[in-house]
């Protein structure tokens, strides 16, 4: 194959490529899917239906043990044997009281626990929500990277189409013309990479969601709240903290009633008894009564009621560090915000940049090298300016997630319904 064959069969492919791409282009126009839609599949879908479902069975779970213990049923059959013996068989029952009255606090703590168990779902759900929201995120960038290397891409394959046309009438340098063929092919690997990106994205986020997905439409971005009331409201309405605070008060009262175990406990029992002669005869009926309280004089139960008050301070020490740690990450994901909101917006055409390069080099004021500088430097700008975007969306969302509140109200809703 001679050498202008073989550039003809590099642009031929190019121009295949770059259709395909503008045809998935078209095609992801047209079935745009918006955020707050892509949630409520998400929280629909069977995965979260079921811990939806085991987050309801594990709060029913959470049930107070008996305030009373059981009652005992006791049948007692003795037999003397000798001149002086006799028979006897008795009927009755016996109840062991607790003089500690361990249940109340062990009730109380068993309702602290299954009250924990609806802000740990909610904050469950949020984590969840997130962790689909920033694929989202990362599918739109990916999608938007993919056009900026199409368009990267076309500048390059129309310079190579117009350098083969005018090095055919020698109105170009072979050299001019076999540059520009290298850069075109080159770029192919990118477009390549960035469709590639954008195909594994969709899949994830299909698996997730429970159907396919070619596009999402992100929700728009606003400006937050004071950082100051962003963090009072975390420290009284974070899901997260109200969890573990009920938590901590429930060690708490497991650490009282551990305590109380050392009181000690009474038995009482009672039956009906008849007794008779060994040889038979008439059976006489009576009754008996009796009474067992424990002497605490050995076991005091020291070592439950240290290891349950060990418990509550870690439950104490574990809620001060994640109240610490969400006011962090509210603060930092607010402050990343503000910063990404002071970036300047693009303040150059790059489309008239790309052209006055043309024309400078159309006109002898610049080699193939500059032209082609440019073209990468436009491309880099492209990125630039959307990767300033993604920055200020993944601090919105950093910032939401930290909360645990979100600020489109679709998605909120959306979190509100699943959790009714």
């Amino acid at each position: 194959m001679s050498l202008p064959s073989q550039r003809r069969g590099a642009i031929k492919l190019t121009t295949i490529c770059s259709s395909l791409l503008l045809l998935v282009g078209g095609a992801v126009a047209a079935d745009a899917v918006s955020e707050p839609e892509l949630v409520r599949r998400f929280l629909q879908s069977t995965p979260m239906e079921a811990e939806l479902r085991a987050a309801e069975l594990q709060e029913a779970a959470a049930v107070a043990p008996a305030a009373l213990p059981n009652p005992e049923l006791e049948y007692r059959h003795d037999e003397a044997r000798g001149p002086a013996g006799a028979r006897t068989d008795a009927i009755g029952a016996a109840f062991t009281i607790d003089l500690g009255f361990v249940a109340a606090p062990e009730a109380h703590a068993a309702r602290l626990r299954g009250e924990a168990v609806a802000p740990r779902t909610r904050q469950d759900l949020v984590v969840a929500v997130c962790s689909l929201r920033r694929d989202l995120t990362a599918l739109w960038a990916a999608q938007r990277r993919a056009q900026v290397v199409e368009i990267g891409h076309g500048r390059l394959h129309g310079l190579t189409f117009v350098f083969e046309a005018m090095a055919a009438v020698g109105e170009v340098s072979g050299y001019d013309l076999d540059r520009a063929v290298l850069a075109d092919a080159s770029h192919r690997v990118e477009m390549a990479s960035a469709a590639g990106d954008v195909a594994a994205l969709q899949a994830r986020v299909a698996w997730r969601t429970g159907e396919p997905i070619t596009q999402v439409e992100l929700v728009e971005t606003a400006e937050p709240q004071a950082l100051e009331k962003l963090l009072e409201q975390a420290r009284t309405d974070h899901p997260e903290l109200a969890a573990l605070r009920l938590q901590k008060e429930a060690a708490t009262r497991d650490e009282v009633a551990a305590r109380r175990q050392a009181a000690p406990s009474l038995r009482l029992s009672g039956a009906a008894r008849f007794d008779s002669l060994p040889a038979g005869g008439e059976r006489t009926p009576g009754f008996e009564l009796g009474a067992v309280v424990e002497l605490p004089l050995f076991d005091h139960n020291r070592p439950q009621a240290r290891s349950a008050a060990v418990d509550a301070q870690k439950w104490v020490a574990r809620l001060a560090r994640r109240e610490r740690q969400i006011a962090a990450s509210i603060e930092a994901a607010w402050r990343r915000g503000a910063i990404a909101r002071g970036l300047a917006e693009a303040v150059v055409d790059t489309e008239a940049l790309w052209t006055a390069a043309r024309f400078r080099y159309a006109g002898g004021e610049a080699a193939i090298d500059e032209l082609l500088q440019i073209a990468r430097d436009v491309e880099e700008a492209e990125f630039a300016t959307l990767d300033a975007e993604v920055l200020l969306r993944s601090a919105d969302l950093d910032l939401q997630c930290a909360v645990a509140r979100f600020d489109d109200p679709g998605i909120q809703a959306a979190l509100e319904e699943a959790l009714r």
